[in-house]
């Protein structure tokens, strides 16, 4: 059966079903027979859309949303997820507008709140960006995200108790290996060694891949550089946190010398190890 004899109803369903299966061309197929049929399907635009966004046609994705938002000028979704796009594509300005609107729209939208939170943060603004975290959770009082952007605060100024209890919300409400290794971080510099070192097992059982990218990337690990060095200069530190922290440093010949000096056949050691050979 050619593509012009199914109705919009089977058009859609047959795109929604490629989409869920990830197969993204076919889907988009399909979407694109959908809107030449009938231009004014508004969820229509929003799926075509996020399809786009799949294949990275991110062009593609922003002229679908603004395709909607003048088709309908009061659809959320059209200024919500165009912003989210743009943020993502790093036009921080021009997402904030997009963010801005939706809130007048719909202005209990933590994630509104959040990511402007995000770009204002991006500007230095850090007490601006705080009250926009915080107005996320007031709207979804378990908005993890704005729990572990707080908990950030925290931890850069010192609040070390103020950062774990932040930080521990974040992860009851979803968690993530960012917050774990946050948690990690906050712990040794409470000197809690022992919970340090599960949280970070937590991390590399979670995926030692995502533990990977958050040491190349993670600006946590740059910025505790300092708290790293003095820490390794304590004589009560053990060999335990200082194969760990080696290791957070990159450190990797010297975290492996000292795994092989002891000599001894240990779990955590070895969960260590492996991930000095993966990351080094």
């Amino acid at each position: 059966m050619v593509l012009s004899q199914y109705s919009e109803k089977e058009l859609n369903k047959i795109a929604v079903d490629y989409f869920q299966s990830e197969k993204y061309d076919s889907a988009l197929v399909y979407f694109d027979k959908l809107l030449a049929i009938n231009p004014k399907d508004t969820m229509g635009y929003i799926d075509r859309a996020l399809t786009k966004e799949k294949l990275h046609d991110f062009t593609g994705a922003i002229a679908d949303y603004t395709r909607l938002a003048k088709l309908a000028p009061n659809e959320v979704d059209a200024y919500f997820l165009r912003a989210k796009v743009l943020y993502e594509l790093g036009f921080y300005d021009a997402s904030m507008i997009d963010f801005q609107h939706s809130l007048t729209l719909e202005n209990d939208n933590a994630y509104g709140y959040y990511y402007i939170g995000k770009i204002v943060l991006k500007k230095g603004k850090e007490k601006e960006a705080k009250t926009y975290f915080k107005n996320a959770i007031f709207h979804n009082p378990e908005h993890a995200e704005s729990f572990y952007e707080l908990a950030q605060f925290e931890y850069d100024h010192g609040s070390l108790d103020s950062a774990l209890q932040l930080v521990d919300k974040s992860i009851r409400f979803f968690p993530k290996g960012d917050a774990y290794l946050l948690k990690c971080l906050i712990e040794y510099r409470l000197n809690n060694f022992d919970e340090a070192i599960n949280w970070f097992e937590k991390v590399l059982d979670k995926s030692p891949v995502l533990l990977k990218e958050l040491l190349d990337k993670s600006k946590l690990v740059k910025k505790n550089r300092k708290d790293v060095n003095q820490f390794l200069e304590l004589s009560t530190t053990s060999n335990y946190s200082k194969i760990l922290l080696l290791t957070l440093q990159g450190r990797f010949d010297q975290a492996n010398q000292l795994i092989q000096s002891l000599n001894v056949e240990h779990e955590k050691i070895n969960k260590v190890l492996f991930l000095s050979c993966l990351i080094s």
